[in-house]
């Protein structure tokens, strides 16, 4: 319900499952409101495994810090159900998927533990076979909003309303409340003042948020980060079209 850009449709999904089995490491909306099973995962800290940077560096990760309750880590819940389904993974540890992941990946094709181990310091660089070509943005031409609309941009903050963050008492008031910025053209045309609570409006829904001037903002957009303060930008996105445009209006 938060990630997913259109909520709409994210609620839909969720409501029209026969079952719906969450495995989570935190509650969230989703789990809360949906979920018939929960199933608890143990956090990073709490099992082995690997972390691959964007540099595409994999460095071993070891447990830390015991799990919560009955919390397993996330491939030991596959296995696991697996099992009950009849089928066996073939996977007792970490190590057994990450051999795996060698033998199935040409991108993986050199990691070994004897690799991993002797990379201790900066981790194990991950070259691939060189044949791998990065994706390209699909060219699409969004149609022209007309007079009264702006184009809805929406942006992602470092501390927003995500559910770690949500959890973390220490790092929970650094998420910002809700604000549409717009270009000072399109504010002016407001003829409001600076942090006026104005109505942004969708053919998926409204928020009702303050309004800030930022020449940062294109002209013919309105800026909304996606998650911060319970609110989320994707209320208003219709994954259906190209574009969301919104009307921003006195309320």
């Amino acid at each position: 319900l938060n990630d997913v850009p259109d909520a709409e449709l994210a609620r839909a999904g969720l409501s029209g499952a026969g079952l719906v089995i969450s495995v989570e490491m935190l509650p969230n909306d989703s789990a809360n409101r949906f979920a018939d099973v929960v199933l608890a995962a143990a956090a990073p800290t709490e099992s082995s495994g690997t972390f691959t940077n964007l540099e595409g560096r994999v460095s071993v990760c070891e447990q830390k810090v015991t799990p919560a309750g009955t919390s397993r880590p996330d491939w030991m819940i596959a296995a696991e159900l697996a099992l009950r389904l009849g089928a066996d993974l073939g996977v007792a540890s970490p190590e057994d998927i990450r051999a795996e992941l060698a033998a199935v990946s040409a991108v993986h094709g050199d990691l070994t533990e004897a690799a991993l181990d002797a990379a201790r310091v900066d981790g194990l660089l991950i070259r691939g076979a060189g044949d791998i070509a990065a994706p390209g943005a699909p060219a699409a031409a969004g149609p022209a909003n007309d007079a009264y609309s702006l184009r809805l941009v929406a942006t992602r903050k470092m501390y927003d309303d995500g559910v770690a963050l949500r959890h973390s008492p220490a790092s929970a008031g650094l998420a910002r409340t809700i604000q549409v910025r717009l270009n000072p053209v399109d504010f002016d045309k407001l003829g409001v003042d600076a942090g006026s609570v104005v109505k942004v409006e969708s053919s998926r829904g409204h928020l009702l948020t303050p309004v800030a001037s930022d020449a940062g903002v294109p002209a013919g957009s309105a800026a909304i980060a996606f998650s911060v303060d319970g609110w989320a930008a994707n209320t208003l996105i219709d994954a259906s079209t190209a574009v969301t445009d919104v009307r921003v209006e006195r309320p």
